[in-house]
């Protein structure tokens, strides 16, 4: 049969309900735009939110504004890094007025340090944010999207001063995500912008009739933007190489981006979420050439053979297949997708087999993270949503603007099990979720988590699962590699298991993460083999490393510890 074929049939068993038991989206309660119920906190649950006693302070909103153009219901993203580096994660937040750093105290507290910071506000609208040591002089440095706007900032030591113009990156379209990563291997990070719609003139303001109500207007009354790829020159400017290395065949309506070598051959790929065109899937051909093969891989379109909303993205080997699976948010009456590899560049999307599928479809999801919240050695899923049209309760009965934020709970077997329910208070609360960014907040080695929610205040949810599993948090400095180790590779074998992980502070949507791996172990209290797989080719392997401790690892080099979790 052609893949065509296949596909039709599989949309239709499962529109038509034969290949698994189907179920109505279900009828929410509606909620206010302005007001949203607030859950009660327990002390046992999941994740705490902070944000208000540890300073971290950002409210965002239109006001009772209604209808909301595109651009104003999209941002903002969010980041963790130590930008100061002492060892702790500090915090930004993208909002589209305003882009404010926060220090971290070290004692469950954050300091705003924003005026003295050097991060510009004025300018444009601001989406969100990507974090990478672009020159390998040990700081991170910034790059800040927005809407016909951008900034790049270079890390002077705890302060950053803007080197946009010099240094080359002059786009001026409505950029999205973007991250660092090194596409040719010479050690040195590239800068990879989504961009999203055309959106230039006073028609781009323009509202849709949706149900007999003027709404937000869909990406596909727009014409698309594409992705623009900077190579980095090696002397703190970049050239666009978009063409040039093939990323101009891209669909466009890019919201997210993941990067990871998902075949292992030593060169970094690209994958894009795009908003109802399909999915790009950039493999490296080798040197930083790359070549689209969405279309022939099965990642261009969903479970049911069509392209989907796609929205957040992120790489994981959640199954401890020793490959790597990616997961893309999508809209309502969709389904989150799950691609697994089957073959060599083909993948499947089991998102039903997983049971992420039809937990997921009432919502409009936006960032989505794998990450271990547990440390019992397997990658969750954490997703938070919101929908994307602000007035949408009054065309549509089964959704609403704010909705909850999920939490997936990953039971072996390759199948999650949802645990939004029993997750906590933040967890019953609806925002209209947009960036999520994952990092250990208090040198914990557990993981913690940023949401930002474009109708109402920046949460900080502290994780306080209190269980017995152990931990390592490993941070890898590259010398021939890049510094940031981005795209370093290890493989771990700890409790009769082995798995994959990566350096990568990419994926969700807008946001950046905490680069250090944390690495699970569950029972175990060592883990028995690491080996590192670095970009510049070089292998390391460790051995019995012994749990709950924070390593820092350089390459070619030895361990040295750095700190015990708490």
């Amino acid at each position: 049969m052609t893949r065509k074929l296949l596909l039709l049939i599989l949309f239709l068993c499962v529109m038509g309900g034969g290949c698994h038991k189907e179920s109505k989206p279900p009828i929410l309660p509606a909620t206010s735009v302005a007001t949203a119920p607030t859950a009660v906190a327990s002390p046992n649950d999941t994740f705490i939110d902070i944000s208000q006693r540890a300073g971290v302070n950002l409210t965002l909103g239109h006001n009772g504004k209604s209808p909301l153009t595109a651009l104003e219901t999209l941002g903002g993203g969010c980041a963790f890094l130590d930008f100061d580096g002492d060892g702790w994660q500090d915090v930004l937040l993208v909002g589209p007025a305003q882009v404010l750093l926060f220090k971290n105290n070290g004692n469950g507290t954050f300091t705003d340090v924003t005026a003295q910071s050097g991060i510009r506000q004025e300018g444009g609208t601001w989406q969100g944010a990507a974090v990478g040591d672009y020159d390998n002089d040990g700081k991170p440095d910034l790059f800040i999207s927005g809407y016909r706007c951008c900034a790049l900032y270079h890390n002077e030591g705890g302060k950053f001063r803007e080197v946009t113009k010099e240094a080359g990156i002059n786009t001026k379209l409505w950029e999205t995500s973007a991250c660092f990563v090194d596409i040719d291997n010479d050690g040195y990070l590239d800068l990879v912008v989504a961009n999203y719609v055309q959106f230039y003139t006073e028609k781009s303001t323009k509202f849709c009739l949706q149900g007999g109500v003027m709404s937000t207007c869909g990406p596909t009354n727009y014409e698309p933007e594409k992705p623009v790829l900077f190579h980095n020159n090696r002397n703190g400017t970049f050239t666009d190489e978009t063409k040039k290395r093939g990323l101009d065949t891209a669909s466009g309506n890019a919201l997210g981006l993941a990067i990871a070598d998902f075949d292992g051959d030593g060169w970094m790929d690209i994958a894009i979420a795009d908003d109802q065109l399909p999915g790009d899937l950039f493999k490296n051909q080798g040197n930083g050439y790359f070549k689209n093969i969405g279309p022939t891989s099965g990642t261009d379109v969903g479970v049911t053979g069509l392209a989907h909303a796609g929205m957040g993205i992120d790489w994981g080997d959640y199954d401890q297949c020793g490959k790597l699976e990616f997961v893309v948010t999508t809209y309502q009456h969709q389904v989150t997708s799950l691609y697994k590899q089957k073959a060599p560049d083909l993948f499947a999307d089991i998102c039903y087999t997983a049971n992420i599928g039809l937990a997921s479809e009432p919502y409009v999801g936006f960032g989505i993270k794998f990450l271990d919240y547990d440390n019992d050695g397997k990658l969750d899923l954490m997703c938070v949503n919101g929908h994307a049209v602000d007035n949408i309760a009054k065309t549509d009965r089964t959704t609403n603007y704010r909705q909850i934020p999920q939490l997936f709970h990953n039971v072996g077997g390759g199948r999650f099990e949802e645990a939004t329910k029993t997750a906590g208070a933040v967890f019953q609360t609806p925002i209209v979720g947009r960036g999520l960014a994952v990092g250990d907040i208090d040198n914990s080695g557990r993981l913690s988590a940023l949401i930002m929610d474009v109708e109402g205040r920046t949460l900080l949810l502290q994780n306080n699962v209190k269980n017995a599993n152990h931990f390592l948090t490993l941070k890898l400095q590259g010398t021939k590699s890049n510094r940031d180790a981005i795209g370093a590779i290890l493989m771990i074998e700890a409790g009769g298991r082995r798995w994959r992980q990566d350096v990568s502070p990419t994926g969700s949507f807008l946001s950046s993460h905490d680069i250090r791996v944390h690495i699970g172990l569950g029972s175990a209290k060592q883990a028995d083999k690491i080996e590192v797989r670095w970009t510049s080719g070089l292998r390391q392997t460790l051995t019995n490393i012994v749990g709950d401790r924070f390593l820092t690892l350089v390459e070619g080099q030895g361990v040295t510890e750095t700190g015990k979790g708490k």
